[in-house]
């Protein structure tokens, strides 16, 4: 029988020269090492020891195997260390990806804290439009992802965190300056702007105003917040957003209002694979990252 008991008590007789010397360095009786080398060897085909009366020499095909065992072992010791390591987060890596409508600003005060109190493990950072993140998690590529909720994917597992409601956001000066709520049916009257078609926040618009039978025929239509929020100060219209997406919006005179009857928002959290379990260093990421989204990020669910 070839196991790892049995190579590291070959190894052991093959520097000591002895079975007695080995027997006391392993641990074990000098006729259980003897039962060991015979397993090893019945398991090979080949004798790995010739005895004298006065020492216990490798064969040639003992030494011949005693140069892949040293290299076996070796490389076990390390790999076993390293996930001792791992599990003591004294080393390792975390990958975590995350819309950019919540990457700004959400991640650079968590990362510092956890690079704090974890300085040896490596966090790689990701931003992507929700649908990139749902791929990249389900492909291994990401550890986990902080983002909207998907519908519809078996292959995917998510912890919900909180609300991310929606706003109109308009310049200053606007007819809905100083207002604290908005109702949908007014931040329709007026020309909207809108991202493109296919990014999570066009999902979420579409959806829920064609719910509240509603029509939405957005003026311009692009592709990110950095050219919204330029062309609200323009005064070009107005756009609906996830409040925090909000701090993305270029525009030093912008202003927001919370869309009520109906409120339309979208559920955060962490998205993992349902194929593979967190591993230490991505539970010490979430675990440093969930109070402080709960506390001050969103909405409660």
């Amino acid at each position: 029988m070839i196991s790892i008991s049995n190579i590291r008590g070959f190894l052991a007789v093959a520097k000591s020269g002895s079975f007695r010397i080995a027997s006391e360095e392993i641990g074990r009786t000098q006729p259980a090492l003897s039962t060991q080398i015979s397993n090893l060897e019945a398991g090979l085909g080949v004798k790995l020891f010739a005895r004298t009366t006065r020492k216990t020499i490798l064969t040639p095909e003992g030494n011949k195997f005693l140069i892949s065992a040293e290299r076996i072992m070796l490389e076990l010791d390390s790999i076993c260390l390293e996930l001792k390591d791992e599990a003591s987060l004294k080393r390792g890596r975390v990958s975590v990806g995350c819309v950019p409508t919540l990457t700004a600003h959400l991640l650079p005060p968590i990362v510092k804290e956890f690079k704090k109190n974890f300085p040896a493990i490596e966090v790689l950072i990701c931003d992507d439009v929700a649908a990139g993140l749902y791929d990249k998690v389900s492909s291994s590529e990401l550890d986990f992802a902080i983002c909207p909720g998907p519908s519809h994917r078996k292959d995917l597992l998510f912890d919900e965190l909180f609300l991310d409601n929606f706003v109109v956001v308009f310049p200053n000066g606007h007819r809905f300056s100083g207002r604290n709520e908005i109702k949908l049916s007014e931040v329709l009257k007026e020309d909207n702007l809108t991202l493109v078609k296919g990014m999570n926040v066009r999902e979420v618009l579409d959806r829920e105003i064609l719910k509240s039978g509603f029509d939405f025929i957005p003026k311009y239509e692009l592709l990110n917040h950095y050219s919204l929020g330029g062309m609200v100060d323009g005064g070009l219209g107005v756009t609906m957003l996830p409040r925090n997406a909000y701090p993305m919006l270029s525009g030093s005179k912008l202003e927001y209002a919370l869309i009520i009857q109906p409120r339309i928002e979208r559920v955060i959290g962490f998205l993992k694979s349902s194929r593979r379990p967190d591993s230490p260093a991505a539970v010490a990421l979430q675990d440093t990252m969930r109070p402080v989204l709960k506390a001050s990020i969103g909405d409660k669910i």
